[in-house]
This record gives C-alpha cells, structure tokens and sequence, in this order.
C-alpha cells in the first residue's frame, strides 16, 4: 500500500483521512474489486492511528458501497467510487440540461396530478388560487435523486393535464405560453427522510436528506411555481457565486446568503452521518 498521508494538523477526522486515502486507492484502480484489505491491526500500523479509527474509517467505506467487511477475514474490496451527479442549486431550472452535461439522462415520473390550494410558504402570495399539484420523482437510469412537489397556479397554466407533464420540463411547458421565467428565494434545510419521500428515494426512515423550498417568478414579478423538493444522499450541490460591479451587489448578497445557508445544512448532515457512523461500531 501506498504511504499513509494522515495530517495530524489538518481539521478533517482521522478516519476520514484514513477512508479518503483508501477510497482513492481504489478509485486509482491500486486496489481493484476482490482485493482484500489488510488487517485492521496492519491498517491502524501503517497509518499511526488507534485500531478505532481504522473501524470507522472502514464503516466509511461500506457505507459507501466500496469494501465489503466479513467476520474474521480481512474486508474486500466490492466496487469503484460512483461520481455522483451535481445540481447548481443557485440556477433556476435548468436540471436536465445540467445532468445531460455530465453525460447522464434526466428520467421523470409523475407520481400523482392533482387540484389543491397552495402550501402555507406561498398561500400569502398566491391569496386563495387554486393550484395544480405535482408529485414527481427524477431519476438517473433507475437511481432516484430527487423527490419534487409543484404548485403552478391554474392561471398560469389553466388546461394542464398529467400527461402535458410526463417526460417534460415543467419550466418548459410554462415558457411555451410566453411567460418568462427568472429566479426567486430558495431555502434549504437538512431532515430526516419520512415517507413517502424514504421510499420513493429508496433511504430508510430518519436518513440525512436536503430540503429545499422555493418559488420561481415571471419577470413580472407574479408567481409562477412554488416547489419542495427532496435531494437524495448521492446528490452533490453547489452554488456559482461571483462578484461584479456595484449593480450587482444585491444579487450577490442573495446568493452569499443562500451559500451560508447551504453550509449550515451540510453541516448538520454531516453530522448527522457520523453520529450514524459512530452508532455502528
């Protein structure tokens, strides 16, 4: 094996040093599926930490789906680190384009269509308009990564019908009828997976999940869609944030605002995951 490369000044745990150092082993194909690991008694040797640290750091790596441990045997190695699928969540729309541009394909399935009134976050704004309600879920081939409900006032799209909706950007349908479309306030918190969220993205009750709850506005400043949607644990997000001239200073603020926000979910996510870890041993 290669050099250990714990840093002891560094602030990232040293099972994850451990973990991230293994993981990369394998994904430079050093280790290649059936390979085994050596003992944790030769790991916790060659990289100077406590045998403790070794057992997270290889409960890392299951829960990765990258070793496979076995009882009274050295763990195996079972697959590849999976690139996962990034979302720029400071962009408005623009999902399939994004997903198609890291060489995947976007899948949606409308899981219910219905009539309702809007959601608490946007009953002030819309007063008492009906909406049409969309349950969707979105997938890469047959992995989900987002659960997504809509609320698109009837006014904007009075003759919707389920199958307007089946395989096709909601935002699209939308500019069909000549509204233009611009951003709007997006929030972000992390939860614990309930169903029927859990099952349609295939985690187990109380797994770390990503909210975020929005709206998307016309340039005329009316709503055009309210959305909560549910981000799988394997979906990456970030946020483009620049600086330009003064004029622009709003919009940044927005968006430093948003990354704040961001970071304290992820944080809490985080977390969560090495409370769940640590649970484990």
């Amino acid at each position: 094996m290669a050099p250990s490369l714990i840093d002891r000044t560094r602030n990232t745990p040293l099972h994850q040093q451990v973990s991230d150092h293994i993981e990369g082993l394998i994904e430079s194909r050093t280790m290649v599926e059936g390979d085994e690991l050596p003992a944790e008694s030769e790991l916790a040797k060659h990289y100077e930490v406590s045998r403790s640290v070794v057992r997270q750091a290889l409960s890392r790596l299951v829960l990765k789906d990258l070793i496979e441990t076995r009882k009274g045997r050295p763990a195996i190695v079972v697959g590849r680190p999976k690139r996962n699928p990034v979302r720029d969540v400071s962009r408005a729309g623009g999902l399939a384009e994004e997903i198609r541009g890291q060489g995947k394909e976007l899948i949606t399935k409308v899981l219910s269509f219905s009539s309702s009134e809007p959601p608490l976050f946007l009953r002030d704004k819309l007063l008492l308009q009906e909406c049409w309600e969309i349950h969707r879920l979105r997938m890469i081939e047959d992995d989900p990564i987002l659960y997504v409900i809509n609320w698109v006032p009837k006014d904007i799209l009075p003759s919707l019908k389920n199958r307007d909706v089946q395989g096709r950007s909601l935002h699209d349908i939308i500019r069909d009828t000549g509204v233009e479309l611009e951003g709007g306030k997006r929030h972000i918190t992390a939860v614990s997976a309930e169903d029927p969220v859990a099952k349609q993205l295939n985690v187990s009750i109380g797994d770390p999940l990503l909210r975020v709850t929005g709206e998307t506005r016309t340039t005329r400043n009316s709503i055009a869609e309210g959305f909560t949607l549910w981000h799988h644990p394997s979906f990456d997000l970030e946020i483009n944030a620049s600086t330009g001239p003064a004029a622009a200073g709003q919009k940044t603020r927005r968006i430093d605002r948003a990354m704040e926000e961001l970071s304290k979910a992820v944080s809490s996510v985080l977390s969560h995951e090495t409370r769940i870890v640590d649970s484990r041993q």
